[in-house]
């Protein structure tokens, strides 16, 4: 990177002595577009260079100096810093100790030089959701201080985004306009790379809540780039509750948070860190909510078009899909195998369980508030037990060795109808004959509480 930069200063700065050169030439020399054009590049090296040693400086010795002269009561004025030190400090003010942070800003202020302001951006930006809130506060009115005293327009742009709520504005404002994402990165003349700082997952969620159809592929390539699993659960999770508004969860989306989060039904990997809002908590726990509701989805839908023929069950689970919780498939191995091709094997390894069964039979587990709801591939009856029951620790309560046994044969009738006047049981069994969708959805209705 830096040989190529010194390529762009001996560019920007030569010239050529051949007398056909300069006649063609010479005008250049008081182009103020071309001038004003090389003295730009030259200013972007400039800044790039000043920072070339940012990721290899050690600024964690001079921190601990300073920590040893506040400790001492030595005041600012009375201490020996080189510049270069002061730099580093620039790069790392403490995220954590008010008074500590404030005694080095009157460091940095007594000894202030404006190229210090580059450190404080970088520290900031980078170090933005490690901040102890008080600090960060501190840290912005400083900077704002400093970058209205010095008034220059490129970093005065920057004030209307160094607030609480100005990362967030910074990318609704970018996403609305449709510019592109790394113009965020232009603004506080970074290059694309420190995308990685923390400040930029605010961004993030701005940018993508104020787009509308977002791009799979770039939300992938960005998030890839700013590598923070938090971010991560934030701006995936705010895009599934979106799209889930019409009740759909495109395909790419759904591969896109497993890939990036994992697996819905493993609470550790959809884990919200305690540094979340409680509407970033709801929205990550609804986004996982709807990710288990899309497995179920599929895999309801290969059960009842695959291991057996019912499109009328099928429309019916689907149409009660968000009243399902969980749910596990027991069959043979040979019927496994059959739906291999149509589901991944990772939800395969979680949602089947292989049984001694007959090729062609399979029951599939569906858990509802605190009831089992067991269907089968067969066209018979459905079962159901409440969790914790003695017919419940019969079936479902102990290692599962044949399908046989979730059937209790001597179970009454889930619903009874008497006169019109419908009977509603905790646990029974109903035939899929009659009206039995109407009878079934009078059931749920009553027994599982309303999400």
């Amino acid at each position: 990177m830096i040989m190529a930069d010194i390529k762009d200063i001996k560019k920007a700065l030569s010239f050529d002595f051949r007398a056909t050169f300069y006649s063609q030439n010479a005008q250049n020399l008081l182009d103020d577009e071309v001038v004003n054009a090389n003295l730009s590049r030259i200013n972007e090296i400039a800044s790039h260079l000043e920072n070339t040693d940012l990721d290899i400086e050690d600024a964690s010795l001079v921190i601990e100096e300073l920590r040893h002269s506040y400790s001492n009561g030595i005041k600012p004025e009375n201490m020996e810093i080189t510049a270069r030190s002061l730099r580093a400090v620039s790069y790392c003010v403490p995220s954590r100790d008010y008074k500590f942070c404030k005694f080095i800003l009157d460091v940095l202020d007594f000894h202030w030089t404006s190229i210090l302001l580059r450190g404080l951006i970088h520290c900031l930006l980078r170090e933005w959701s490690m901040f102890e809130i008080d600090i960060r506060t501190k840290l912005m009115e400083y900077m704002t201080i400093k970058i209205k005293a010095l008034g220059q327009e490129k970093y005065l742009k920057m004030l209307e985004f160094l607030n609480e709520n100005g990362a967030y504005k910074l990318g609704y404002g970018i996403g609305a306009s449709k510019k592109n994402f790394y113009s965020c990165c232009e603004l506080f003349r970074l290059s694309n790379n420190r995308i990685s700082y923390s400040y930029f997952s605010d961004v993030l969620c701005g940018y993508f809540d104020a787009t509308q159809i977002p791009s799979i592929p770039e939300l992938e390539k960005i998030l890839v780039a700013h590598n923070h699993a938090f971010t991560d659960k934030r701006v995936i999770s705010r895009v599934i509750v979106k799209a889930w508004e019409k009740k759909v969860l495109p395909s790419d989306l759904y591969d896109l948070a497993m890939k990036r989060i994992g697996d819905p039904a493993k609470s550790s990997k959809w884990s919200v860190p305690e540094i979340a809002t409680r509407e970033e908590r709801n929205v990550i726990e609804s986004a996982q909510r709807i990710m288990l509701i899309a497995i179920s989805s599929k895999f309801i839908n290969v059960f009842f078009t695959s291991l057996c023929e019912s499109s009328s069950r099928l429309q019916f689970w689907l149409e009660h899909i968000e009243k399902i919780d969980d749910f596990m498939v027991y069959g043979s191995a040979y019927s496994r195998k059959s739906i291999s091709y149509k589901l991944e094997e990772r939800v395969l390894n979680r949602y089947y369980r292989v049984v001694n069964s007959r090729q062609d039979n399979c029951a599939l587990v569906l858990y509802a508030g605190e009831y089992a709801i067991i269907e089968f591939s067969g066209s018979g009856a459905l079962y159901v037990y409440k969790k914790g029951s003695e017919l419940y620790k019969l079936t479902l309560g102990r290692k599962i060795e044949r399908l046989d046994e979730l059937k209790l044969g001597y179970l009454g009738n889930l619903v009874d109808n008497d006169y019109g006047q419908m009977y509603m049981s905790d646990e029974g069994r109903m035939v899929h004959i009659g009206n039995w969708q109407y009878r079934l959805d009078r059931w749920l209705r009553n027994k599982i509480q309303k999400r």
